[in-house]
């Protein structure tokens, strides 16, 4: 059956309903299969799940198509992934409402195509069991699987596949610099020739110049260096005294100098994961977990 409580309001959303059929597997799966992947090319998978009665959901490539076999556990009571087959990189994000945007990266090899299915599970590792008649067990919607080197935001895709425009991003008058604030950024370089990009207005700029992808934080006409790295976890933090520079867990830059005024958010070039803003300011401690 399908609900409507979904973390997106122009999706229905399919909750499994179990049976009491012996050694069970309660689950959606894709048919036909997919057939188009490129040998060689970076996948992402990710799928949105919330508990009923079930804690666990996994995905698998059911008929082996994928050397190592895919197959990802996910905990949907903590949020942490589980049982992990075939070492892929996977993630679990909190939507809200009990949703997790559960998520993997893989490379295609062997097969262009992939038998898959989403279910739901009792256990880590279980990936069958005995039903309760009628037991609403797991809710699922917006499985999305994307020729990509990294996760991106959701395009919720009704009909056929669809190819994704950059995001522009364009914000004005975002958080005031004269409060206190936290500023943080998750994502990656897009090649070895292109500079990651993403001004913040009166607040300065970040940048990575390629080839070595140094990292700098520009404020004030002065250059703060973070090394290089082609993933940044990268957090700018103000309170009343000082403003702190972290990137990928380590405390980089205590600047005394304070900025002032709104900020604008603009001119991004690169691959974002994740952009979050506090109007607070988190503790140290905070900021290096944050990163890490």
């Amino acid at each position: 059956p399908n609900t409507t409580a979904s973390p997106f309001a122009n999706l229905n959303t399919d909750v499994i309903v179990e049976n009491s059929t012996s050694s069970g597997v309660y689950g959606v799966q894709r048919n036909p299969r997919v057939s188009n992947l490129i040998i060689g090319s970076n996948y992402f998978v990710s799928f949105f799940a919330k508990k009923i009665t079930r804690d666990f959901c996994y995905f698998e490539d059911f008929n082996a198509f994928q050397s190592p076999i895919i197959k990802v556990y996910f905990n949907l009571s903590t949020g942490l992934v589980g049982f992990n087959s075939g070492g892929v990189n996977a993630k679990m994000e909190n939507y809200g409402n009990g949703w997790y945007r559960c998520s993997f990266s893989f490379v295609a090899s062997n097969y262009v195509s992939m038998d898959y299915r989403i279910a739901a599970a009792i256990s880590d590792n279980t990936n069958s069991y005995v039903g309760t008649v009628s037991n609403q067990a797991i809710s699922v919607t917006g499985c999305e699987l994307k020729q990509n080197s990294s996760l991106t935001s959701v395009i919720p895709t009704l009909a056929s596949a669809v190819t994704r425009n950059a995001d522009v991003i364009s914000k004005t008058s975002v958080f005031n610099a004269s409060e206190d604030f936290t500023f943080f950024y998750e994502g990656k370089t897009i090649n070895n020739s292109t500079s990651t990009y993403f001004d913040l207005g009166s607040l300065g700029y970040l940048v990575s110049v390629p080839p070595t992808h140094s990292f700098r934080f520009r404020y004030n006409a002065t250059n703060y260096l973070a090394g290089a790295s082609e993933y940044f976890k990268y957090v700018i933090k103000k309170n009343s005294t000082n403003m702190k520079i972290f990137m990928n867990g380590v405390l980089l830059h205590t600047i005394t100098t304070l900025p002032t005024g709104l900020v604008n958010l603009s001119m991004y070039v690169g691959e974002v994961d994740n952009l979050k803003i506090w109007k607070q300011a988190l503790t140290d401690a905070e900021c290096i977990t944050l990163t890490t």
